[in-house]
């Protein structure tokens, strides 16, 4: 596996544009993938409109459809109402 290098990305050309993630919720034995974007993103957080649930957690956020794995899923942010 080839590591990339986040620090080489223009992190402000990257909102809005496409992640997944490959994703195992509550338990399922087959994985689920899901796409969004991205809304917000610096070195330590990437924050993207993509559904997940529990159990998605330690899943990679990939970068579009590519090998590139910006990330790491940890948990769903809850907006404030």
């Amino acid at each position: 596996m080839k590591h990339y290098d986040i620090h080489k990305f223009n992190l402000d050309s990257l909102k809005g544009k496409d992640v997944q993630i490959i994703q195992y919720p509550r338990n399922h034995t087959k994985p689920c993938t899901a796409t969004g974007q991205i809304k917000q993103i610096n070195l330590y957080h990437i924050t993207y409109n993509i559904p997940t649930d529990f159990g998605s957690s330690g899943s990679p956020i990939y970068y579009g459809n590519s090998p590139k794995v910006l990330g790491m899923h940890k948990g769903a942010h809850k907006p404030k109402k």
